[in-house]
């Protein structure tokens, strides 16, 4: 394996300046499912039924931004850029050096970072499974926790006993854009920036950084490297799940990488695992153009401007509804909507669930439904769209945004938007005709018993069957410091 000499320089940000008040209006943040680590902040560890409201009394009285949960730790940003954590602390998740306690059970400041403590507006928050990333209004990445595969980004130690307890930069080069987007998978992390740049970092085990430079030893990257083969494709979403990622092109279309083991890039004849990006065999209605992609821990979804869901990969929970004979899918296939009151405007993919938001306020789940994280008062997997119990809302009507889950967590957090909703619109294969709500589903339990499903199949490594040029020679690993000049030997 070639050796690379690589310097980190002192580099300078440029900042931009991110107004609160040109956001839009959010409503309260709501939680429900699995809360053994007292995530949902209700004073307890039982679990959460249906969504209650998270006071934000706990987050200095304002509502919340962004928010996000690890396997055992939660992180979030308010409106005016303070930054809170909670939980467990045994990898430093809560990024207060000050505190010495392994757990806590309510939101405590972030030591340096976080107009709470005098630094910067933290804009956005995602938390891996034990560690946090948050993107200041500055643009500057910051993390903190277990530093297991290098998922802290800043090039240093990356065995499993690893970790900080004070936040550390995850700086990217002004060469590569100002980050409008932080994203974490189980061991994985990534940014994409205005210049459409996308990096990734952390494990790549099973692909999911989407990284090739001619071998399949990279299996730990401790710092940013650009996705392979992407050119000059423009993206519109990127998301992460467990450990495959989706990315949504600004001319419509699907790219996936990865972990395949399940099916969830949707291409057929690919290995268990993709390092490169490879276009999800999909094409929308004459018309008709994709609006949104969302992985999950192993199935993935997108969501059509006509407000048709399309889903693939594994269905061992019914995380694709009905899918035929209840099996994983290799491709894309169009879930039943005939329960579903509205159109379906937002999709979010959870670890082993799917969400799904009507533009008539209806919020819905169905598959896996342990810790009641389908929020509906049931542990029974759902192989139809169960409504999510809204009664903890002022305003039930009001929209709902699910936010994702990094395919791994099992506690949800949702934000309500105030909104003055359109006239109903019938969805796809809606009914009645009417326009009146359906009926709730009710289905048969259990349904046709589930098999596990393997879909293999072996592409050339030399080449992207789905027309994506693999670059000749290593791309260089490009590791930046704004703290002090370094050089760094190694082979990697």
């Amino acid at each position: 394996m070639a050796s690379y000499w690589f310097k980190l320089s002192l580099v300078v940000l440029t900042l931009c300046i991110v107004h609160v008040n040109a956001r839009p209006s959010l409503g309260p943040t709501l939680s429900w499912g699995d809360n053994s680590n007292g995530l949902l902040l209700t004073g307890d560890s039982s679990m959460q039924q249906i969504p209650v409201i998270m006071a934000n009394s706990s987050f200095g009285g304002y509502n919340l931004w962004s928010i996000s949960a690890g396997q055992s730790h939660g992180a979030a940003a308010n409106e005016i850029g303070e930054l809170f954590t909670w939980g467990s602390n045994i990898y430093g998740q809560l990024g207060n050096h000050s505190i010495s306690a392994t757990f806590s059970w309510s939101p405590i400041s972030v030591s340096a970072i976080g107009t709470a403590s005098g630094g910067e507006s933290i804009v956005q928050v995602a938390c891996s499974q034990n560690s946090v990333l948050a993107r200041a209004a500055s643009g500057f990445l910051w993390s903190w926790g277990s530093n297991f595969r290098g998922i802290l980004g800043n090039g240093t130690a990356v065995s499993v006993s690893s970790f900080t307890d004070i936040p550390v930069w995850t700086v990217v080069g002004t060469a590569h854009g100002n980050p409008t987007w932080i994203g974490c998978g189980q061991v994985f992390c990534g940014t994409l920036t205005d210049l459409n740049v996308l990096l990734t970092w952390g494990s790549n085990e099973n692909g999911q950084l989407g990284y090739y430079s001619g071998s399949f030893t990279y299996v730990t990257i401790p710092a940013p490297v650009n996705v392979t083969g992407l050119g000059v494709r423009h993206f519109t979403t990127v998301s992460f799940g467990g450990k495959h990622a989706l990315a949504l092109t600004n001319d419509s279309r699907v790219m996936a990488w990865g972990d395949n083991s399940d099916s969830q890039l949707g291409v057929l004849g690919l290995l268990s695992y993709v390092y490169w990006p490879v276009f999800v065999n999909f094409s929308a209605a004459s018309g008709d153009f994709v609006i949104q992609v969302s992985a999950g821990s192993a199935h993935s979804l997108l969501l059509t401007n006509a407000g048709l869901i399309y889903g693939w990969g594994l269905c061992q929970f019914y995380q694709l509804m009905d899918a035929p004979a209840f099996t994983n899918q290799q491709l894309p296939w169009a879930l039943p909507l005939s329960y579903f009151w509205g159109k379906v405007t937002s999709i979010t993919a959870y670890t082993d669930s799917s969400f799904a938001t009507s533009d008539h306020g209806r919020f819905y789940g169905w598959g896996y439904a342990a810790s009641y994280i389908l929020g509906s008062n049931t542990t029974n997997n759902s192989y139809g769209p169960l409504k999510v119990n809204m009664t903890a809302v002022p305003s039930p009507d009001d929209l709902v945004y699910s936010f994702p889950s990094s395919g791994f967590a099992t506690t949800a957090f949702a934000v309500t938007v105030p909104t003055t909703l359109p006239p109903f619109i019938l969805a796809p294969s809606a009914s009645p005709a009417s326009g009146a709500e359906p009926p709730p589903f009710a289905g048969q339990w259990p349904p046709t018993p589930l098999a596990p499903s393997f879909y293999g199949g072996i592409p050339a490594h030399t080449s992207d069957a789905q027309g994506l040029a693999l670059p000749q020679s290593a791309q260089t690993v490009i590791l930046l410091s704004s703290l002090a000049t370094l050089t760094v030997f190694g082979t990697w």
